[in-house]
């Protein structure tokens, strides 16, 4: 039995195996094959700070910053922010309540770091925050694997997205998950969805639905606030169940009515279903927005009340005038049993000359 000595990128590595003696003299280089991450940081950082002091932009080894009266530790106002060094690393300076703040350059804050190693400024409780950009939009920083987001954190080590100027969150293309593996909220407390490049919200890969406050499922919704249905297995649209509603449809967003109906694949518009009566478990197909659905070949079509008998609108007089007449003039209206309903159309019975009974 004998040791053998390799020779890796970081050096000697003593492996004890069986061996030939012949083989005790052989010297075998290798090249490790897998980075460690934190090595690679560690060097980034190093790289950094090489950089950094070579330009004459970090003030040097010393390992604190100058105060002000107040006890706020400072920048110092040169031509460059510049950060100060302790054991090799920059770190950021504090006010006198121990909160980490951002130094400006050129109207916007910079943050310790630089490609994929850039890191985020603490207050007192640990929070990280955002620094801002020249019009006051806060930013984020890219992973190490460029094509996702590294959000900052909060003191539970649970993410949060960045504001814009008017305090609006913006919810980039990579999921916040907190560490129960729930989805991030906003600041109401109502889930999110994560946007494409385009602007568009998009479901996560896993199909998980983001719900609001009171826990009821949310729609994504286009860059232009149109809502987005999930689509089934035949590639047609269908309606969110609210399981705390006995799986009637969602057809609310928040406190908005959806602004159109789901539709199938060729194009026929789709009834939402809503629970009458919790305790028959009974339910009936509703209408949006005070107005029919319609088939694809823009007829419209009557919804079925809990005994699936057709019915007819229930709206203001004047835009019920409009929809029944569209109605009375192409199809006949009927109940379970097959029995024609006579729609009353301006306090008159009706019957159109166009139906075929």
């Amino acid at each position: 039995m004998g040791m053998n000595i390799t020779y890796g990128m970081y050096g000697p590595m003593f492996l004890p195996h069986i061996m030939e003696k012949s083989s005790m003299q052989k010297i075998l280089w290798v090249k490790k094959c897998t980075r460690d991450v934190s090595l690679l940081l560690r060097k980034i950082r190093q790289d950094y700070v090489n950089t950094q002091l070579s330009q004459g932009f970090v003030i040097s080894q010393s390992q604190a910053y100058l105060k002000n009266k107040e006890g706020d530790q400072y920048y110092l106002n040169q031509r460059k922010q510049v950060f100060a060094i302790k054991e090799g690393t920059p770190f950021y300076a504090k006010d006198k309540d121990q909160n980490e703040f951002y130094p400006v350059v050129n109207n916007q804050e910079v943050a310790i770091g630089y490609f994929f190693s850039y890191v985020y400024a603490r207050n007192a409780s640990g929070k990280e925050t955002y620094p801002h950009d020249a019009k006051g939009n806060e930013v984020i920083f890219p992973k190490l694997d460029t094509v996702s987001w590294k959000y900052a954190k909060e003191e539970k080590e649970n993410a949060f997205y960045p504001t814009d100027k008017n305090g609006k969150e913006k919810v980039y293309g990579d999921y916040i998950y907190n560490n129960d593996g729930s989805l991030g909220v906003d600041k109401k407390g109502n889930q999110r969805y994560a946007k494409n490049e385009n602007g568009d919200e998009y479901h996560p890969p896993n199909g998980e639905l983001a719900c609001d406050q009171s826990g009821s499922p949310q729609y994504a919704r286009k860059n232009d606030g149109e809502v987005i249905f999930p689509l089934d297995a035949e590639r047609n649209e269908s309606y969110l169940k609210d399981d705390t509603n006995g799986d009637a449809h969602v057809i609310y967003m928040g406190d908005v009515l959806l602004d159109r109906f789901a539709k199938t694949r060729n194009g026929d518009e789709i009834y939402p279903i809503q629970m009458t009566n919790q305790t028959a478990r009974r339910y009936k197909e509703v209408i949006l927005n005070e107005k029919y659905a319609k088939t694809d070949l823009q007829e419209a079509k009557y919804p079925l009340d809990e005994y699936g008998n057709e019915y007819t609108l229930e709206i203001p007089i004047q835009k019920a005038r409009k929809e029944k007449r569209l109605l009375s003039s192409r199809i006949p209206h009927y109940t379970n049993d097959n029995w024609v309903v006579v729609l009353e159309v301006d306090g008159k019975e009706f019957i159109s000359d166009q139906w075929s009974i």
